[in-house]
């Protein structure tokens, strides 16, 4: 994102230029040629960027939540330790409160606790569901208006309790 916004700035530049030089009918011989490549190249390059840095963004936000997983997997009351975390660390204004669905169930596997932490994004990811299950150990992105994966989500948290934190009020279901 850092880099993209000064290209594209330029690139909007390259373009009045060469639009006001088209106009005035004077295109700078060997010159306009060159600048369109490197318009259509800065705009193809940043076009690759785009994965890179919601890849970069995700991997950071997974990285921020370690701890609080941590003392999750540790917790005897996970319930309490979410609400702890809230007290502690108000939401940001990319999310919303997030939602912590727990259960007695042990995962068989390894003996660990079985939960799911939920983010629901806000502003320009409205639809977007972030959420982390600790059966598998694995975070999973998805929107809501994907119904498969919806379904998944649905199915791995119907087993567990939702804990509400300070701010929820009563016992529901946010999806």
């Amino acid at each position: 994102m850092i880099l993209q916004a000064p290209c594209l700035m330029i690139m909007i530049y390259q373009y009045q230029y060469l639009g006001f030089a088209w106009r005035s009918k004077r295109l700078p011989g060997k010159v306009w040629p060159k600048r369109i490549i490197a318009i259509t190249m800065g705009g193809m390059f940043g076009g690759m960027l785009v994965p890179v840095q919601v890849g970069l963004a995700e991997e950071w936000f997974h990285d921020q939540q370690k701890p609080f997983l941590a003392q999750l997997d540790a917790a005897p009351d996970r319930c309490a330790a979410f609400k702890q975390y809230l007290a502690e660390n108000p939401p940001s204004g990319k999310f919303e409160t997030p939602d912590l669905y727990h259960g007695a169930v042990e995962n068989v596997y390894s003996g660990r606790p079985l939960y799911v932490l939920a983010f629901r994004a806000r502003a320009d990811m409205e639809g977007m569901i972030v959420f982390y299950y600790s059966g598998s150990r694995k975070w999973v992105t998805t929107k809501r208006t994907n119904e498969e994966r919806m379904k998944r989500y649905r199915a791995t948290i119907a087993p567990l309790a939702r804990c509400d934190g300070p701010a929820n009020g009563p016992h529901h279901e946010r999806i």
